[in-house]
């Protein structure tokens, strides 16, 4: 495999500047508000050098995010790494990780909010549903827990994520008064028995028609009548 090239630090350098303009923009207008030459201008760069990073400003706005989806995967794995005997891990232990998350969430809770009222709630959201899927998809693998039919995962970690960004709607329309760790507590008993009940099922067709007397639907061939 190719090896990624790292950006220099000049690069690095750029983007920073870039995201930290539109932070500092989004405090005075709305993101739908906020125009690419905007951006250029506070951070004093040209037009040129904004597009030589990123295609638009919802680009922007997407690599601000992805660094700190990046942190919270960072924590979670060091989280992982420190628990003795991953086999045997109970499963209120997803809820107790993803209190971190939650941690980071609080900590840009203003940035959050604001979003939220703005264009940028549908950019965010889909990113946030999409970092998690992945990260959950990571912990199962590490944990030594995932159900043996990969399908089943794949509804768990959707359905995990779902949760977590429902949490996070609310908990942003309600001001962000709740500890992160009372927010954790909520979600562990909210993901529980999902976790209970699915990750003993070895065989998703099982699961879904085993309630059934008879065997899965099979198209039938149309018959044709002489």
């Amino acid at each position: 495999m190719n090896e990624i090239k790292k950006p220099d630090r000049r690069t690095i350098r750029s983007r920073n500047r870039l995201q930290e303009a539109l932070l500092l923009l989004l405090d005075e207008k709305e993101y739908d508000q906020i125009s690419v030459a905007d951006v250029a201008d506070r951070a004093k760069v040209s037009r040129p050098t904004f597009y030589a990073h990123y295609k638009t400003k919802d680009d922007l706005l997407l690599s601000y995010f992805d660094r700190i989806f990046a942190s919270n995967a960072k924590d979670l794995e060091d989280a992982v790494t420190q628990i003795e005997h991953l086999e045997q891990v109970d499963p209120t232990m997803l809820g107790h990780l993803m209190t971190n998350v939650f941690v980071q969430w609080q900590k840009h809770r203003a940035l959050i909010q604001t979003l939220l009222r703005s264009r940028g709630e549908g950019l965010i959201l889909q990113r946030f549903q999409e970092n998690t899927l992945r990260t959950f998809a990571w912990i199962f693998e590490q944990t030594r827990l995932p159900p043996r039919d990969p399908r089943i995962l794949g509804l768990l970690a959707d359905y995990f994520s779902g949760t977590a960004l429902s949490l996070v709607k609310h908990w942003s329309e309600g001001g962000f008064i709740y500890p992160a760790e009372s927010i954790g507590r909520i979600y562990s008993l909210l993901v529980q028995p999902a976790i209970e009940q699915l990750l003993g099922q070895g065989d998703l067709e099982k699961l879904l028609f085993g309630y059934l007397q008879t065997p899965p639907p099979t198209e039938k061939t149309p018959s044709h009548d002489r």
